[in-house]
């Protein structure tokens, strides 16, 4: 409900401020451990538990429509290209990061990779992944659901998706992102589609945004992300009735 993804708006980001701050301040390859786990998916199941809602229909735990799956392939190896390549020099022209900033967030993430060692993938890729669309494609957008219609709750939820990653400089990409795993789980009827895409956007770009992209790569990719939008599109699995609160055990608030 409305009231479920308000209370998780306030209690994540207050989580986010000051624990995962303060943590992140100490050691920040914990940070991005205990961030995601304590201020992210604990609030979400907590307060999902809390208000008895039927926890398979929240968190859409069932297996995806068949005609997602090459919508959700091509997503997943093109995704991270655009938001590399194309979303973030463009955020960068029109909301620059100042210098010293980015200094200091390129020696904070050298530093955590350097920590994290063979586990940097499973900590910064799957593991935000999980907890994530487990927070805001599960709960956030599925209790807005049942207030609003599809649209509304998809803006809404991405909305909030950008908000709390605390950053200006990423709220834009971020929030496009959301977008796309918001229609991707809607489409999917689950959340292991919007998982598998967002964790390999995480995953590649880790690996593969400092490099110098080919002049094919400029095609490849926007083709096959075009392509993957219009399966997606497609696909018959589009959720668009609405299930009610008394059907999928969620009380109203």
């Amino acid at each position: 409900t409305l009231a479920s993804a308000a209370t998780f708006a306030v209690v994540a980001f207050l989580l986010l401020y000051y624990l995962g701050g303060a943590v992140s301040g100490i050691a920040p390859a914990l940070g991005v451990v205990v961030s995601p786990i304590a201020c992210i998916l604990a609030p979400a199941l907590l307060l999902a538990l809390f208000r008895r809602y039927d926890l398979r229909a929240t968190f859409l735990a069932r297996a995806p429509v068949r005609s997602a799956w090459p919508a959700t392939i091509l997503l997943a190896a093109s995704t991270w290209f655009l938001a590399a390549f194309a979303l973030a020099p463009l955020q960068n022209e029109i909301l620059p990061i100042p210098g010293p900033v980015a200094k200091e967030i390129e020696r904070l993430l050298g530093d955590t990779l350097t920590a994290l060692g063979p586990f940097k993938l499973l900590a910064l890729a799957l593991l935000p992944a999980v907890c994530e669309e487990l927070a805001f494609r599960g709960l956030v957008l599925q209790g807005l659901r049942e207030r609003f219609r599809p649209f509304p709750a998809v803006i809404l939820s991405s909305l909030l998706f950008g908000a709390l990653h605390l950053s200006p400089y990423r709220f834009a990409a971020t929030f496009l992102l959301g977008l796309l795993l918001a229609g991707l789980a809607i489409r999917s009827r689950s959340l292991l589609p919007p998982i598998l895409v967002h964790a390999a956007h995480n995953a590649l770009a880790i690996t593969f945004a400092s490099e110098h992209p080919g002049t094919t790569s400029y095609v490849v990719f926007p083709v096959l992300f075009i392509t993957g939008l219009l399966l997606l599109a497609r696909s018959p699995g589009t959720g668009t009735e609405q299930t009610t609160a008394a059907a999928r055990g969620v009380p109203s608030p």
